[in-house]
């Protein structure tokens, strides 16, 4: 039987032959790249175009795809680099926290380079910086500090309580002369550890953690500087700090004047490094000629931007204007000792009715301001929404006058003398309040005196009836140094004169006690006995205008204590920026 007819007729074999076939040629699932290039040889022409067409929609497809992917999947966020300049007004001289609340370019260029305990921030208030924690015992006199332990020097070495102990006992020693001796007088600086120290007041002071802002210098340079070289030192001008940013360089002119310095970024910083690579300042001798140099763009920001010079921006596209709240208000303060009149409650609350404050601010200072009723700002420890001056009604305040007119003799007129600082702000305030008062049949007579003046006569003699003068407050609104009575004489800064036993002991009260809700009652009641007796008109709290280019981008500034808070949030401030996919 031959071998075909055997495989037909024994199922076996066929089983067998199957698998020796499937053995040698195996199927496959897809064709094989080989099997793709054969493929043009086996369509027709028309065959060929549908599939190259095919081909071509599904490529086109797949790439418009992907790239709809990384569009919507791609953000741009801040990157490092770029450059940023400033013009400042004036020139720097002690680029020291010992030394810098002398002058605002000093305070600007240490508030980049220096860091301290604690630290402003425009939104959260007071927070921590070179320290990591800290605890206050229960008696209110002991504030102990732990350091970081990622805190560095701008030269790698670490930042050690010896730095904390050097920096404070210098602000200490009379000998260095530093305007910050009597924050901390009787204090006693003590190291616990290598990374904890100590501060020991003598008495409760809850103001004393803003005193803690002020920055820390190198024990391993000023260990070693004497007393008497300290406002000489190389390191006033070529500073080591722990900040977000280090001295570079400055230029000097051909009369040995600083024209130019110039800070880069630390990129070892402890905490969210900055993201702008170099800050360069620029000095000017005065406000005009720095905002001269903006609009003329050789700088990309100015410090300080004065009202008369605002219109030169408020178009400009390329320039933002800001105005940051300063912790400041501004009052009109009686004088009741030297002028009789005053002593009258009536008159003072119808001298109050006769001001449109929300018309001042609004005509007088651009909307640049925010009225206020008290001497506790809004946003810190006490602030009340229930203290409220006399409003503007001038009816009222007119028929009070009237009334207060009927006591007196008929040939008596009613006179005042309104004192004030010799700037375009206060001198035009002072117009406004006294077209209001003219109005109700009050003499008023405006005398305007410069800042020397002020001090050396004006507030020394206290030859004014009424002041219209500002208060500028810190992190803590501690009133004791304007409205205690131990304050009234010269030169303490109560101007109001004012003198209240119960005012007093809530004011001593909220100093010693560490509880915010305790400190915040002993304020609101505060509060209310100046809002009941009416020793000044608060008028408003001023903002502070700065002017920056429009190509930096992250700059929020909603208040400062200082101008150089401005700073205070540098880190978030870029020039550059890249894509990445989220």
């Amino acid at each position: 039987m031959s071998f075909f007819k055997r495989l037909r007729q024994d199922p076996t074999m066929q089983d067998l032959t199957k698998k020796m076939v499937l053995s040698v040629v195996k199927t496959r699932a897809f064709p094989s790249w080989k099997q793709w290039q054969h493929l043009p040889r086996t369509l027709k022409p028309k065959e060929r175009q549908l599939a190259s067409g095919a081909l071509l929609v599904m490529i086109l497809s797949l790439l418009f795809l992907g790239g709809r992917y990384i569009v919507v999947h791609q953000t741009l966020v801040p990157a490092v680099g770029g450059e940023y300049s400033e013009a400042l007004i004036g020139t720097p001289q002690l680029i020291n926290p010992l030394y810098a609340s002398l002058s605002d370019v000093d305070a600007d260029l240490s508030r980049l380079i220096f860091s301290g305990l604690m630290k402003y921030d425009p939104k959260d208030g007071l927070v921590l910086d070179l320290a990591e924690s800290y605890d206050l015992s229960d008696d209110g006199l002991t504030y102990t500090f732990v350091l970081r332990e990622n805190a560095r020097w701008h030269n790698g070495d670490p930042v050690t309580v010896n730095d904390v102990v050097t920096t404070f006992s210098m602000m200490q020693d009379p000998s260095y002369k530093s305007p910050l001796s009597v924050t901390f007088k009787d204090v006693r600086v003590e190291e616990v550890d290598e990374r904890t120290v100590q501060f020991v007041l003598t008495e409760p002071f809850s103001p004393f953690l803003s005193a803690l802002t002020a920055g820390i210098i190198p024990g391993q340079i000023w260990d070693f500087v004497p007393a008497k070289n300290a406002t000489l030192a190389e390191a006033n001008l070529q500073p080591l700090g722990s900040g977000p940013y280090k001295f570079d360089k400055f230029s000097k002119d051909r009369l040995g004047n600083i024209r130019s310095y110039t800070l880069v970024r630390n990129q070892d910083y402890y905490d969210e490094s900055a993201k702008i690579s170099r800050l360069t300042f620029r000095f000017y001798p005065d406000a005009m000629s720095a905002v001269d140099a903006l609009s003329k763009k050789n700088v990309d920001g100015v410090s300080f931007v004065p009202s008369e010079a605002e219109a030169l921006f408020a178009r400009d596209r390329d320039i933002t204007l800001l105005h940051p709240l300063l912790p400041q208000y501004t009052a009109l303060f009686f004088n009741q000792v030297r002028n009789s009149l005053l002593k009258d409650l009536d008159v003072r609350q119808a001298l109050a009715m006769a001001i449109d404050r929300q018309a001042l601010v609004a005509t007088v200072l651009n909307n640049e301001a925010k009225v206020v009723d008290t001497a506790i700002l809004p946003g810190m420890i006490g602030a009340s929404d229930n203290v409220k001056e006399p409003g503007f009604d001038f009816q009222a305040a007119k028929a009070s006058i009237e009334a207060v007119k009927a006591k007196l003799p008929a040939d008596s007129k009613l006179a005042l003398t309104l004192t004030t600082i010799d700037n375009p702000e206060f001198t035009a305030v002072a117009e406004f309040v006294r077209q209001a008062w003219s109005a109700l049949g009050i003499e008023v007579t405006i005398v305007t005196v410069g800042v020397d003046k002020l001090q050396s006569e004006v507030l020394k003699e206290r030859s004014y009836d009424v002041l219209l003068s500002g208060e500028l407050l810190g992190a803590d609104p501690d009133p004791y140094p304007f409205w205690h009575s131990s304050q009234v004489d010269y030169p303490g800064l109560n101007i109001a004169l004012y003198a209240n036993r119960d005012a007093d002991k809530l004011i001593e009260k909220a100093r010693a006690k560490s509880d915010p809700a305790a400190r915040a009652e002993a304020y609101q009641q505060f509060q209310a006995l100046l809002d009941d007796e009416l020793p000044a008109i608060f008028l408003y709290q001023p903002s502070y205008t700065y002017a920056i280019s429009s190509t930096v981008k992250g700059v929020e500034i909603p208040a400062i204590l200082t101008p150089a808070d401005r700073f205070a949030q540098i880190n978030k401030w870029y020039l550059k920026t890249k894509r990445v996919l989220r």
